[in-house]
């Protein structure tokens, strides 16, 4: 066996790190749980971290339930409210709706279910 060197353990960890951040990029919304093992000032300095080195804008605030949440691509509600408008609109359109309801075909503008 090969003993871990000190730099073998930091290359592993920024591997680590950044299968983590291709994760968040793909996120909109992450709430905390105690099960990230992190208390809640952790968990949001490791975000706070992230979004600085992508270039993300972020906000925190509790979801419905209370739970610490955090917003991606936004600096406060009104630009979160904002931003999921125009991404809604983008689900609304045909690719949308084609995987959403495959069993429907268009008609005059409307899709209908097929018989």
């Amino acid at each position: 066996m090969k003993k871990l060197t000190k730099k073998d353990a930091m290359k592993s960890d920024q591997l680590l790190l950044d299968y983590h951040y291709q994760c968040l990029d793909k996120e909109y919304c992450v709430a905390w749980h105690r099960g990230t093992g992190m208390l809640i000032e952790e968990w949001c300095n490791y975000l706070t971290t992230y979004a600085k080195s992508r270039g993300r804008d972020l906000f925190f605030a509790t979801n419905e339930w209370g739970a610490p949440c955090c917003f991606f691509n936004a600096t406060n509600e009104k630009e979160w409210k904002k931003y999921c408008k125009q991404h809604r609109v983008l689900q609304e359109g045909e690719e949308f709706a084609r995987w959403a309801y495959p069993n429907e075909i268009k008609k005059e503008g409307k899709y209908l279910y097929e018989k």
